[in-house]
């Protein structure tokens, strides 16, 4: 069974069951860009913040840690996002942990700059997920399955733009991430009237 998307409710819910700053910006950056795990776990500090040390309005994991190595993708920040990313940033430089090849999301054990690792936040999400009543299967992959359908909503179904906002070389690959309702196909089919 894939990982599961979550709705904007569930969204909300997970957020509010860390007060971890780190987990509060590893998901909130993963919910609103759908970066993969991989991608997010990529980010150093210096790929997102300026020489001034504030966090870019504009994040981009370049083709190297890309799935396929073919292109870089960008995306656009929200204010929420860039707040969370600017305590986050702030906490780690009153930390001495701030180097500018330092890992955003670091692990709390070992040497310090290290990025967490994938099953490490596997962990944490189905904990979160789970604290928030969330029923289903949930992974980091869930970051990118809601942020399919959320794209889905605010492109009114234009799949030609979810696939670009997702990264997609195959829009095959784009439609697989849509989850569909059964029963909603059924009751649009049944309205259709050429009366």
């Amino acid at each position: 069974m894939p990982a599961s998307p979550l709705t904007r409710a569930q969204v909300k819910a997970v957020l509010k069951q860390t007060s971890l700053l780190r987990d509060q910006a590893l998901l909130t950056l993963g919910f609103q860009t759908g970066f993969r795990i991989s991608e997010l776990l990529s980010l150093t500090i210096g790929e997102l913040t300026d020489v001034y040390g504030q966090v870019k309005s504009l994040v981009t994991v370049t083709k190297s840690y890309m799935k396929g190595k073919r292109f870089s993708r960008s995306v656009r920040l929200n204010s929420d996002t860039q707040r969370v990313l600017s305590k986050l940033v702030k906490k780690l430089k009153q930390h001495n942990r701030a180097r500018r090849t330092d890992a955003l999301f670091q692990s709390r054990q070992g040497y310090k700059g290290k990025a967490l690792g994938a099953r490490q936040v596997n962990n944490i999400i189905k904990e979160l997920f789970a604290k928030a009543g969330c029923i289903g299967k949930f992974s980091s992959h869930s970051f990118r399955k809601t942020f399919a359908e959320q794209c889905r909503r605010i492109f009114r179904g234009d799949i030609l733009k979810i696939q670009k906002a997702l990264g997609h070389s195959d829009i095959r690959n784009t439609i697989r991430y849509l989850s569909y309702n059964e029963e909603e196909i059924l009751e649009g089919i049944a309205s259709i009237n050429y009366k």
